[in-house]
């Protein structure tokens, strides 16, 4: 006797997305993300698995139970957090009937950094600043290359939101600090 439904062969993808900083999921692919494919019991299927442009791995898997296991995130991406410990393992299974696609939906986090920026004025002959030299305002223009909005904290305790091209104003010996700016941007 033979058991047919041994035999069956699903599509099976996986869809690697990219997550905020924040935590917000998005629709935006990542592609470049390596993983490995195993069986339920932890036999390694196959080699290294990478998603493509569309943030894909699609292959053809009979019945059973597997997990894919991420084993490193794109550059300026990092893995995926779960009550503050990283997630790896992704298990799904593949049911005996119907016809459907199995799609395993996972994310990876956006790196990010913070943008320091600070205003120093210096008289040439070292003679210390006077009032009016500590007073003056200097203005910079920030161009972020997404095109994004961000907040900053001033070191003297204002807080703003700057979009990209947006004028910054800062005196002598002020700091604006940027936090949670995206990986290259």
């Amino acid at each position: 006797v033979i058991n047919e439904t041994a035999f069956t062969i699903k599509q099976v993808e996986l869809q690697k997305l990219e997550k905020l900083p924040d935590g917000t999921e998005t629709d935006h692919p990542v592609p470049g993300a390596a993983f490995y494919l195993f069986s339920a019991d932890g036999s390694q299927l196959g080699g290294s698995l990478t998603t493509d442009d569309l943030g894909m791995i699609s292959l053809q898997l009979p019945a059973g139970s597997y997990y894919f296991e991420e084993v490193s995130p794109p550059p300026t991406f990092t893995f995926d957090l779960q009550d503050g410990e990283r997630i790896t393992k992704y298990p799904f299974a593949v049911p005996e009937n119907g016809t459907e696609t199995v799609t395993v939906t996972v994310y990876n986090r956006k790196l990010s950094g913070s943008l320091s920026i600070r205003k120093t004025v210096e008289n040439a002959d070292g003679q210390p600043l006077d009032e009016e030299q500590l007073a003056k305002d200097f203005t910079f223009s920030v161009a972020f290359s997404d095109n994004g909005k961000y907040s900053y904290r001033k070191s003297n305790g204002t807080v703003g939101e700057l979009a990209s091209g947006g004028a910054l104003t800062l005196n002598h010996g002020e700091t604006a600090l940027f936090e949670n700016i995206p990986a290259g941007v």
